[in-house]
């Protein structure tokens, strides 16, 4: 029995703000919980890579903070193959993710990160700020000849200076 669709939740970690929304947590008859994930990506990552997702593990995080549940199962369900992957984390494994966030947002601050372009790029709103898109952003300056500057700097003042004694003349 689904009990949250489109939750979101917000959690503070070590004066960082991390917020989200989870897209399904069910009940189970068991009275156990399960946070469900939807991915519209057509290929099936590796499991090593669902058991270490971070994502999934500040859900795991967020449930308990936000409602004090320990959900059972997290489970990643791919819809264009149809597929669930399925993992756990314990209560031990909170700690660990706090650690995490608390390492990532270190890392942010200090400018020691490295962006990895990927097909939600198009979306983001930080793109002016980011090394692989800066570019875009860019103005781009025409590179100025000093040496022509300044000889029509002076051939300008000349030239005003003989037009204001003329005026002189024709006054």
């Amino acid at each position: 029995v689904p009990v949250a669709l489109e939750q979101r939740f917000q959690i503070d970690v070590d004066g960082v703000r991390v917020s989200g929304v989870i897209d399904r947590m069910d009940r189970h008859p068991d009275g156990s919980y399960e946070i469900i994930d939807y991915k519209t990506s057509r290929r099936l990552p590796p499991r090593r890579y669902v058991e270490s997702d971070l994502q999934l593990s500040i859900y795991h995080l967020a449930a308990w903070e936000v409602w004090g549940i320990i959900p059972q199962r997290l489970t990643l369900y791919f819809l264009l193959p149809g597929q669930p992957m399925t993992v756990t984390r314990t209560e031990e494994d909170l700690a660990a993710t706090r650690a995490r966030i608390a390492e990532v947002a270190a890392g942010i601050r200090a400018g020691s990160f490295a962006p990895q372009e990927n097909r939600l790029c198009d979306w983001c709103d930080y793109q002016a700020q980011c090394p692989l898109f800066a570019h875009r952003f860019a103005r781009e300056e025409t590179p100025v000849d000093i040496g022509s500057v300044v000889d029509e700097w002076i051939a300008t003042k000349r030239r005003l200076k003989l037009d204001a004694q003329r005026m002189e003349e024709l006054s």
